[in-house]
Protein backbone atom coordinates (compact mmCIF):
# COMPACT_ATOMS: atom_id res chain seq x y z
CA UNK A 1 0.00 0.00 0.00
CA UNK A 2 1.66 3.67 -0.71
CA UNK A 3 -0.19 5.52 1.43
CA UNK A 4 -0.95 4.94 5.20
CA UNK A 5 -4.32 4.26 6.56
CA UNK A 6 -4.35 4.37 10.24
CA UNK A 7 -5.82 6.17 12.49
CA UNK A 8 -4.22 7.58 15.86
CA UNK A 9 -5.74 8.74 19.92
CA UNK A 10 -4.94 8.86 23.15
CA UNK A 11 -6.86 6.78 25.98
CA UNK A 12 -6.62 6.95 29.67
CA UNK A 13 -7.74 5.86 32.72
CA UNK A 14 -7.75 6.18 36.29
CA UNK A 15 -8.65 2.59 37.37
CA UNK A 16 -7.84 0.97 34.36
CA UNK A 17 -6.87 -3.07 34.57
CA UNK A 18 -5.59 -5.46 31.82
CA UNK A 19 -5.46 -8.87 33.53
CA UNK A 20 -4.73 -12.40 32.68
CA UNK A 21 -6.91 -15.72 33.62
CA UNK A 22 -3.98 -17.00 35.41
CA UNK A 23 -2.93 -14.14 37.54
CA UNK A 24 -6.88 -13.67 38.84
CA UNK A 25 -6.54 -17.44 40.38
CA UNK A 26 -8.15 -16.58 44.12
CA UNK A 27 -9.87 -13.95 43.40
CA UNK A 28 -6.53 -11.66 43.75
CA UNK A 29 -6.30 -9.14 40.54
CA UNK A 30 -2.40 -8.21 38.72
CA UNK A 31 -2.84 -5.26 36.05
CA UNK A 32 -0.11 -5.09 33.16
CA UNK A 33 1.40 -2.09 32.59
CA UNK A 34 0.11 -1.20 29.37
CA UNK A 35 -3.31 -2.40 27.63
CA UNK A 36 -3.50 -5.96 25.89
CA UNK A 37 -4.07 -6.22 22.40
CA UNK A 38 -7.61 -7.01 22.60
CA UNK A 39 -8.35 -4.41 25.04
CA UNK A 40 -7.31 -2.11 22.39
CA UNK A 41 -9.11 -3.80 19.74
CA UNK A 42 -12.34 -3.36 22.27
CA UNK A 43 -11.34 0.07 22.87
CA UNK A 44 -11.73 0.94 19.06
CA UNK A 45 -14.50 -1.29 18.27
CA UNK A 46 -16.24 0.69 20.89
CA UNK A 47 -15.33 4.11 18.83
CA UNK A 48 -17.14 2.24 15.17
CA UNK A 49 -17.52 -1.37 14.84
CA UNK A 50 -18.92 -2.89 11.89
CA UNK A 51 -19.08 -6.50 11.19
CA UNK A 52 -16.81 -6.03 7.70
CA UNK A 53 -14.35 -3.83 9.23
CA UNK A 54 -11.38 -4.87 11.22
CA UNK A 55 -8.99 -3.44 13.21
CA UNK A 56 -5.45 -3.96 13.22
CA UNK A 57 -3.07 -2.57 16.34
CA UNK A 58 0.34 -1.65 15.05
CA UNK A 59 2.06 0.25 18.22
CA UNK A 60 1.44 1.77 21.71
CA UNK A 61 3.53 4.10 23.06
CA UNK A 62 3.42 4.13 26.69
CA UNK A 63 2.75 7.94 27.81
CA UNK A 64 5.55 7.71 31.06
CA UNK A 65 4.17 5.49 33.00
CA UNK A 66 7.24 2.65 33.35
CA UNK A 67 6.91 0.75 36.19
CA UNK A 68 10.37 2.62 37.99
CA UNK A 69 8.18 6.06 37.43
CA UNK A 70 4.99 4.58 39.18
CA UNK A 71 7.44 2.98 42.09
CA UNK A 72 9.00 6.27 42.32
CA UNK A 73 5.89 8.09 43.06
CA UNK A 74 4.47 5.76 45.07
CA UNK A 75 7.73 5.89 47.25
CA UNK A 76 7.76 9.66 47.39
CA UNK A 77 4.19 9.79 48.21
CA UNK A 78 5.11 7.63 51.35
CA UNK A 79 7.81 9.55 52.67
CA UNK A 80 5.32 12.75 52.36
CA UNK A 81 2.89 10.78 54.35
CA UNK A 82 5.26 9.89 57.07
CA UNK A 83 6.62 13.03 56.90
CA UNK A 84 3.42 15.08 57.53
CA UNK A 85 2.10 12.61 60.23
CA UNK A 86 5.85 13.43 62.42
CA UNK A 87 5.51 17.50 61.60
CA UNK A 88 1.62 17.39 62.38
CA UNK A 89 2.64 15.63 65.51
CA UNK A 90 4.02 18.94 66.81
CA UNK A 91 1.22 21.04 67.22
CA UNK A 92 -0.79 22.06 70.45
CA UNK A 93 -3.61 19.49 70.71
CA UNK A 94 -5.65 21.48 73.85
CA UNK A 95 -8.86 23.08 72.68
CA UNK A 96 -10.56 25.04 75.35
CA UNK A 97 -14.45 24.46 76.14
CA UNK A 98 -14.62 28.40 74.98
CA UNK A 99 -12.71 27.95 71.75
CA UNK A 100 -14.99 25.67 70.85
CA UNK A 101 -18.25 26.20 72.21
CA UNK A 102 -21.24 26.15 69.73
CA UNK A 103 -25.03 27.05 69.59
CA UNK A 104 -27.49 25.40 67.00
CA UNK A 105 -30.69 27.53 66.36
CA UNK A 106 -33.59 26.53 63.33
CA UNK A 107 -34.39 29.02 61.34
CA UNK A 108 -36.62 28.94 57.65
CA UNK A 109 -35.61 31.50 55.53
CA UNK A 110 -38.62 33.49 53.49
CA UNK A 111 -36.83 35.58 50.41
CA UNK A 112 -38.35 38.81 49.42
CA UNK A 113 -39.67 39.51 46.34
CA UNK A 114 -36.66 41.07 43.88
CA UNK A 115 -37.18 44.33 42.13
CA UNK A 116 -40.15 44.07 39.61
CA UNK A 117 -41.84 42.04 41.26
CA UNK A 118 -40.40 38.59 41.20
CA UNK A 119 -39.92 36.35 44.11
CA UNK A 120 -36.09 34.48 43.78
CA UNK A 121 -35.97 30.75 44.43
CA UNK A 122 -34.73 30.00 48.07
CA UNK A 123 -35.21 27.26 51.10
CA UNK A 124 -38.14 28.71 51.95
CA UNK A 125 -40.13 28.94 48.85
CA UNK A 126 -43.33 26.73 48.35
CA UNK A 127 -42.47 23.94 46.20
CA UNK A 128 -43.65 25.61 42.33
CA UNK A 129 -46.21 22.97 40.72
CA UNK A 130 -44.61 20.96 37.71
CA UNK A 131 -47.59 21.98 35.73
CA UNK A 132 -48.01 25.44 35.77
CA UNK A 133 -46.80 27.92 38.48
CA UNK A 134 -48.95 30.21 40.54
CA UNK A 135 -48.45 33.99 40.49
CA UNK A 136 -45.28 35.35 42.27
CA UNK A 137 -46.12 36.63 45.71
CA UNK A 138 -46.15 40.23 46.69
CA UNK A 139 -43.87 41.57 49.94
CA UNK A 140 -46.78 41.94 51.87
CA UNK A 141 -47.99 37.88 51.00
CA UNK A 142 -44.40 36.90 51.93
CA UNK A 143 -44.07 38.77 55.12
CA UNK A 144 -47.53 37.37 56.16
CA UNK A 145 -46.82 33.61 55.79
CA UNK A 146 -43.72 34.30 57.88
CA UNK A 147 -45.60 35.57 60.23
CA UNK A 148 -47.60 33.02 60.02
CA UNK A 149 -45.14 30.66 60.69
CA UNK A 150 -44.12 32.54 63.18
CA UNK A 151 -47.53 32.85 65.12
CA UNK A 152 -47.80 28.82 65.57
CA UNK A 153 -45.05 28.34 67.86
CA UNK A 154 -41.70 26.62 68.74
CA UNK A 155 -43.35 23.52 69.21
CA UNK A 156 -45.17 23.19 65.77
CA UNK A 157 -42.22 24.72 63.54
CA UNK A 158 -41.65 21.69 61.70
CA UNK A 159 -44.95 20.59 61.11
CA UNK A 160 -46.14 23.96 60.09
CA UNK A 161 -43.04 23.94 57.68
CA UNK A 162 -43.72 21.01 55.98
CA UNK A 163 -47.53 21.75 55.67
CA UNK A 164 -46.47 24.96 53.89
CA UNK A 165 -43.61 23.16 51.74
CA UNK A 166 -41.09 24.82 53.84
CA UNK A 167 -37.33 23.86 54.51
CA UNK A 168 -36.26 24.21 58.14
CA UNK A 169 -32.32 24.70 58.36
CA UNK A 170 -30.45 24.56 61.21
CA UNK A 171 -27.41 26.85 61.92
CA UNK A 172 -24.32 26.31 64.14
CA UNK A 173 -22.09 29.06 65.58
CA UNK A 174 -19.47 30.43 68.13
CA UNK A 175 -18.94 33.70 69.77
CA UNK A 176 -15.67 34.31 67.03
CA UNK A 177 -18.71 34.33 64.19
CA UNK A 178 -20.82 37.09 66.04
CA UNK A 179 -18.00 39.25 64.99
CA UNK A 180 -18.56 40.61 61.24
CA UNK A 181 -14.78 40.05 60.10
CA UNK A 182 -14.91 36.49 62.02
CA UNK A 183 -18.29 35.08 61.11
CA UNK A 184 -17.84 31.95 59.28
CA UNK A 185 -21.11 30.79 58.30
CA UNK A 186 -23.76 31.51 55.50
CA UNK A 187 -25.95 33.69 57.52
CA UNK A 188 -25.73 37.53 58.26
CA UNK A 189 -24.65 38.23 61.56
CA UNK A 190 -27.07 40.27 62.61
CA UNK A 191 -29.60 36.90 62.18
CA UNK A 192 -26.75 35.02 64.24
CA UNK A 193 -26.94 38.06 67.10
CA UNK A 194 -30.81 37.48 67.04
CA UNK A 195 -30.60 33.70 67.78
CA UNK A 196 -27.99 34.72 70.65
CA UNK A 197 -30.32 36.29 72.57
CA UNK A 198 -32.77 32.92 72.83
CA UNK A 199 -32.80 30.22 75.06
CA UNK A 200 -33.08 26.57 74.69
CA UNK A 201 -36.80 26.09 72.91
CA UNK A 202 -37.37 29.38 72.81
CA UNK A 203 -38.71 31.37 69.30
CA UNK A 204 -38.03 34.91 68.73
CA UNK A 205 -40.62 36.97 69.25
CA UNK A 206 -40.66 38.87 65.76
CA UNK A 207 -39.49 38.03 62.31
CA UNK A 208 -35.70 38.55 62.28
CA UNK A 209 -34.96 40.79 58.75
CA UNK A 210 -32.24 41.70 56.38
CA UNK A 211 -32.49 43.39 53.17
CA UNK A 212 -33.64 40.54 51.01
CA UNK A 213 -35.10 38.04 52.99
CA UNK A 214 -37.25 37.41 56.38
CA UNK A 215 -36.54 34.66 58.75
CA UNK A 216 -38.19 32.66 61.54
CA UNK A 217 -35.78 31.60 64.25
CA UNK A 218 -36.47 29.03 67.18
CA UNK A 219 -32.90 28.05 69.39
CA UNK A 220 -32.72 24.71 69.71
CA UNK A 221 -29.50 24.27 72.09
CA UNK A 222 -27.38 26.96 73.78
CA UNK A 223 -24.67 24.35 74.32
CA UNK A 224 -24.90 21.95 71.52
CA UNK A 225 -22.00 19.20 72.69
CA UNK A 226 -22.02 17.62 69.22
CA UNK A 227 -21.60 20.66 67.31
CA UNK A 228 -18.89 21.65 69.80
CA UNK A 229 -16.96 18.05 69.08
CA UNK A 230 -17.00 19.22 65.50
CA UNK A 231 -15.76 22.00 65.89
CA UNK A 232 -12.58 21.26 68.12
CA UNK A 233 -11.81 18.85 65.11
CA UNK A 234 -11.70 21.73 62.48
CA UNK A 235 -9.48 23.83 64.72
CA UNK A 236 -7.42 20.54 65.58
CA UNK A 237 -7.34 20.44 61.33
CA UNK A 238 -6.76 23.67 60.27
CA UNK A 239 -3.51 23.85 63.24
CA UNK A 240 -2.12 20.65 61.61
CA UNK A 241 -2.42 22.54 58.09
CA UNK A 242 -0.77 25.81 59.30
CA UNK A 243 1.51 24.06 61.12
CA UNK A 244 2.69 21.51 57.90
CA UNK A 245 2.57 24.93 55.36
CA UNK A 246 5.10 26.37 57.91
CA UNK A 247 7.63 23.88 57.84
CA UNK A 248 7.66 23.37 54.20
CA UNK A 249 8.25 27.32 53.46
CA UNK A 250 10.86 27.09 55.57
CA UNK A 251 12.01 24.27 53.86
CA UNK A 252 11.50 26.51 50.61
CA UNK A 253 13.24 29.74 52.10
CA UNK A 254 16.29 27.47 53.21
CA UNK A 255 16.75 25.81 49.45
CA UNK A 256 18.99 27.30 46.76
CA UNK A 257 16.72 26.83 43.84
CA UNK A 258 18.45 27.15 40.35
CA UNK A 259 16.11 27.44 37.24
CA UNK A 260 18.11 25.83 33.99
CA UNK A 261 16.75 27.59 31.23
CA UNK A 262 17.48 25.40 28.61
CA UNK A 263 15.21 22.99 29.86
CA UNK A 264 13.01 25.11 30.55
CA UNK A 265 12.30 26.24 27.08
CA UNK A 266 11.82 22.36 26.75
CA UNK A 267 8.22 23.08 28.13
CA UNK A 268 4.96 24.55 26.20
CA UNK A 269 1.85 24.62 26.27
CA UNK A 270 0.74 23.43 22.82
CA UNK A 271 -0.90 20.40 23.56
CA UNK A 272 -4.41 21.47 25.62
CA UNK A 273 -6.95 19.68 26.18
CA UNK A 274 -10.46 21.11 26.14
CA UNK A 275 -13.86 19.86 27.50
CA UNK A 276 -16.44 19.12 25.33
CA UNK A 277 -19.68 20.78 24.69
CA UNK A 278 -23.09 19.67 24.54
CA UNK A 279 -22.64 20.14 20.94
CA UNK A 280 -19.92 18.12 20.33
CA UNK A 281 -21.21 15.42 22.71
CA UNK A 282 -24.44 14.56 21.17
CA UNK A 283 -23.79 12.28 18.08
CA UNK A 284 -25.77 12.20 15.19
CA UNK A 285 -28.87 9.51 14.08
CA UNK A 286 -26.22 7.11 12.47
CA UNK A 287 -23.99 6.94 15.81
CA UNK A 288 -21.14 9.18 14.71
CA UNK A 289 -19.58 12.29 15.58
CA UNK A 290 -17.89 14.59 13.01
CA UNK A 291 -17.81 12.07 10.47
CA UNK A 292 -20.54 11.16 7.57
CA UNK A 293 -21.05 7.38 7.05
CA UNK A 294 -22.92 5.26 4.22
CA UNK A 295 -24.56 2.31 3.89
CA UNK A 296 -21.48 0.16 3.97
CA UNK A 297 -18.81 2.69 7.13
CA UNK A 298 -16.04 4.08 7.43
CA UNK A 299 -13.15 4.85 10.03
CA UNK A 300 -14.72 7.40 12.52
CA UNK A 301 -12.33 9.91 12.04
CA UNK A 302 -13.03 13.99 11.27
CA UNK A 303 -13.18 14.97 8.15
CA UNK A 304 -13.45 12.01 6.26
CA UNK A 305 -16.41 10.55 4.69
CA UNK A 306 -17.76 7.07 2.99
CA UNK A 307 -19.42 5.64 -0.15
CA UNK A 308 -21.61 2.36 -0.76
CA UNK A 309 -18.57 0.16 0.09
CA UNK A 310 -16.48 2.40 2.68
CA UNK A 311 -13.57 4.17 3.51
CA UNK A 312 -10.26 3.72 6.22
CA UNK A 313 -10.00 6.85 8.64
CA UNK A 314 -7.97 9.77 7.78
CA UNK A 315 -5.37 10.89 10.52
CA UNK A 316 -6.65 14.26 12.24
CA UNK A 317 -6.10 17.27 9.91
CA UNK A 318 -5.67 15.71 6.42
CA UNK A 319 -7.49 15.68 3.44
CA UNK A 320 -11.28 14.15 2.92
CA UNK A 321 -11.17 11.04 1.18
CA UNK A 322 -13.61 9.31 -0.96
CA UNK A 323 -14.31 5.65 -2.07
CA UNK A 324 -15.38 4.26 -5.20
CA UNK A 325 -17.59 1.18 -5.28
CA UNK A 326 -14.78 -1.35 -3.85
CA UNK A 327 -13.02 1.54 -1.40
CA UNK A 328 -9.59 3.45 -1.52
CA UNK A 329 -6.98 3.67 0.52
CA UNK A 330 -6.51 6.59 3.39
CA UNK A 331 -4.23 9.84 1.71
CA UNK A 332 -1.96 11.71 4.16
CA UNK A 333 -1.54 15.61 4.82
CA UNK A 334 -1.04 17.79 1.73
CA UNK A 335 -1.15 14.23 -0.77
CA UNK A 336 -3.96 14.48 -3.23
CA UNK A 337 -6.58 11.87 -2.55
CA UNK A 338 -6.49 8.57 -4.43
CA UNK A 339 -9.58 7.01 -5.80
CA UNK A 340 -9.46 2.60 -6.38
CA UNK A 341 -12.16 1.56 -9.34
CA UNK A 342 -13.25 -1.60 -9.45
Amino acid sequence: MKYRNTVEFQVSGDYALFSDPVTRVGGEKCSYHIPTYEALKGILQSVYWKPTFVWIIDAVRVMNASQENVEEMLRLYKIQDKMRDAIEAEIDTNVTDAECAQKTFSYVKFEKPQEGGESGETEASQDADAEGEEPEKTAEEVKADAQALLDGGADNLETAAEAGSYTVLKCSYGPDDLEEEKNTTSLDVEILKTADKLKDGVMADALAETDDSYYVIRMDSVDDKEAAEKKKESILSQRRSEKYDEVLQKYKDDSKWTVHEKEWKKVNFENLYTIKTAEQETAADDGTAGSTTADDGAAGTEGSTAADDGTAGTEEGQEPQTAADDGAAGTEEGQEPQTAAE
